[in-house]
């Protein structure tokens, strides 16, 4: 499922976002500076066309929780 339906159809408004992708086990931020950003903001980027792979952990090391969406290359 690509990233904007993924979102529409699971993720509620308003919800803080972090994209990641996955490299050799582990996942490395996607969005500049590991911000999280609102869901609305991502579905008008050109991730909003990447394949999600996964949903990881809420909270990346000490940074601010988010839901993390790990997405294609």
């Amino acid at each position: 499922m690509i990233l904007k339906d993924f979102i529409n159809e699971f993720i509620e408004p308003n919800t803080l976002i972090r994209l990641q992708y996955k490299v050799n086990d582990g996942h490395i931020e996607v969005m500049p500076d590991s911000n999280p950003v609102m869901e609305w903001e991502i579905k008008n980027t050109a991730f909003a066309e990447k394949k999600v792979i996964g949903v990881t952990d809420i909270l990346y090391l000490q940074h601010k929780e988010a839901v993390n969406i790990v997405i294609e290359v």
